[in-house]
């Protein structure tokens, strides 16, 4: 290999890393969404041309990831050939890597929801962390050239395999970024919905499980005492002291922990139909949908905060903190899902109810969430 074509590497190199530090600049000032979009010529162009960014972002994912493979495999492959690393760089400079900003910049939360544009920004900015920390192996490798240890093929296993895990490792982070991308770019905004909801309903069978699994540990009574036991109540004291446990319930509370759990397993199925029904049939994107469904997914990413706080009461034994952390689980829960009562097609207040607009009017009926309804009563 020449000096020439190192020095042409090293170049390309600064280049890529350039590009990508301001790329990530300009993400900065879109963490919020009504921040200003990236200004970079390539990425102005770009998405002029970009109607559609969900399949532009796949498919500009997907070159990166293939892209990340190569420079990974040229990295770490006797012979070390700059000329090749050199054009996988620059094609990933002036394909993928613009085109994935110019995705995201016609991604409009206005139109695509912003729990789609913040999760996107995410992974983008992970992917462009991630991809910099790949592309200085490549810079470090190439510095390192031409001492023994990569003209002689590694002298010893271990030596290549120290060599080799710096850049193995960033490959596998690009691949997971690009892969989070990919499926974001194939599942859609119906796919994140989705995906959204159900992370929320899955907190939520957790605490019901461990609520439930609570409310089956022995009822304390109020004159259940042993004095010939009080060496070991104190050794038992100190334990708490350092390890603190759960109090068992106590009959007084034993009423509203029932109803919780009832009220809690009906909110769980509300979050199952809002998934079948609702997000994995959405309509085409639209200003509409996108506010539909951000005051959807906010409601329900509420209810499970709401439920560790009413775990919380019935741990401490508080009735009345319970009672009223129950009635705001149940608030939550009716909130959420008021955007999407009716299906997705109605044009106005008098529009054909569908099964599960129906349905969610008895399900509130079963859980209390009428207006009539008083407090948290049976």
């Amino acid at each position: 290999m020449s000096d020439e074509n190192l020095s042409h590497l090293a170049r390309t190199i600064r280049t890529t890393l350039s590009l990508v530090d301001k790329f990530a600049s300009s993400l900065k000032v879109t963490s919020s969404p009504s921040g200003p979009r990236p200004s970079s010529a390539s990425t102005t162009a770009e998405s002029r041309e970009c109607s559609e960014p969900l399949p532009l972002l796949l498919a500009s994912a997907t070159l990166i990831r293939a892209h990340a493979t190569k420079l990974s495999l040229l990295t770490i492959t006797p012979p070390f050939t700059p000329t090749a690393l050199s054009t996988v760089l620059q094609e990933l400079s002036t394909g993928p890597l613009p085109t994935l900003l110019a995705a995201f910049t016609t991604l409009a939360p206005s139109i695509y929801t912003h729990t789609l544009h913040s999760e996107v920004h995410f992974r983008i900015s992970q992917l462009l962390h991630d991809l910099r920390d790949l592309v200085s192996e490549v810079s470090v490798r190439c510095d390192a050239l031409p001492s023994e240890t990569y003209t002689q093929n590694y002298a010893t296993e271990d030596a290549k395999r120290n060599q080799q895990a710096p850049s193995l490792t960033a490959t596998g982070q690009v691949w997971a970024d690009c892969d989070a991308l990919i499926s974001i770019g194939h599942d859609g905004l119906a796919g994140v919905m989705v995906s959204k909801a159900q992370g929320y309903r899955d907190l939520l069978v957790d605490a019901i499980a461990e609520l439930d699994a609570w409310s089956k540990e022995e009822t304390v009574l109020p004159d259940d005492e042993d004095n010939d036991n009080d060496s070991d109540e104190e050794e038992e004291d100190e334990e708490n002291e350092i390890f603190p446990s759960t109090p068992n319930p106590t009959e007084a509370i034993r009423p509203t922990l029932t109803l919780a759990l009832k009220r809690l397993v009906l909110i769980k199925h509300l979050f199952t139909a809002v998934v079948k029904h609702r997000l994995r049939h959405l309509p085409s994107p639209s200003i509409d949908l996108a506010s539909k469904l951000d005051r959807l997914i906010k409601g329900l990413c509420a209810v499970p905060d709401a439920v560790d706080d009413l775990a919380s009461a019935f741990y401490d034994l508080d009735v009345d903190a319970a009672v009223e952390n129950l009635a705001r689980c149940v608030a939550l829960a009716n909130e959420a899902v008021e955007p999407i009562e009716r299906r997705w097609d109605h044009t106005n207040i008098g529009a054909v109810e569908d099964p599960f607009s129906s349905w969610l009017e008895k399900w509130k009926d079963a859980v209390g969430a009428k207006p009539s309804s008083n407090g948290v009563g049976a």
